[in-house]
């Protein structure tokens, strides 16, 4: 007795494996191919404003973790302040598509990376850009909003887990004094620290 979202679900499973076994069998590697690929030349950037657009298009149908994995979200964050507007635009879908899966917004490396590539500020700066096309501006304001929104997920995980910690040290420690105090504090400091990821 198989119901038919049961039969789906299966067809999705088994779409994410082929995609995930075509985007490994291609060795995608996305920093040699951003140092690679000359976008000021208009042909590089056409072939490579339809990779992107292929890569935005497996991530949203569900194949996200299969593109993150195969280095396409890396790729794509390298990608978002380009001079050819396509390229902009479908590195920004890339992103917005690939973090809107909460497996892939909710890895922390992949927060990590988002952080340290500075992804949010670099595609509110494509926004504002007087001459970026209104399709390009909404794909930047999803794509910002699911970055941060990853980000913040990670944010508030980290400060549950530093307040159990936070909570469990004072209760073991009540009767030790000042030791107790200075590691409750210090578990403050990390909490507070990661407010302002």
């Amino acid at each position: 007795d198989r119901s038919p979202s049961r039969g789906l679900g299966d067809v999705y499973k088994r779409q994410a494996e082929a995609v995930s076994a075509a985007l490994d069998g291609a060795g995608l590697d996305g920093d040699l191919l951003i140092r690679w690929l000359p976008l000021d030349d208009g042909a590089y950037a056409v072939t490579v404003a339809m990779c992107l657009c292929v890569l935005a298009n497996i991530a949203d149908i569900g194949c996200a973790r299969a593109v993150v994995d195969s280095g396409a979200l890396a790729l794509a964050i390298g990608l978002i302040r380009a001079s050819d507007e396509t390229v902009r635009m479908y590195a920004a879908a890339i992103v917005q598509n690939a973090l809107s899966e909460v497996d892939v917004s909710t890895d922390l490396r992949v927060a990590d990376h988002v952080v340290r590539a500075r992804v949010t500020e670099q595609l509110a700066a494509v926004v504002v850009e007087p001459s970026a096309s209104q399709l390009v501006v909404e794909l930047a304001a999803g794509a910002a909003h699911n970055a941060a929104h990853s980000v913040g997920t990670i944010a508030v995980r980290a400060l549950v887990r530093v307040q159990a910690h936070a909570r469990g040290l004072l209760s073991r420690n009540r009767s030790r004094g000042e030791s107790a105090a200075r590691r409750a504090r210090a578990a403050a400091r990390v909490g507070l620290s990661l407010i302002h990821i």
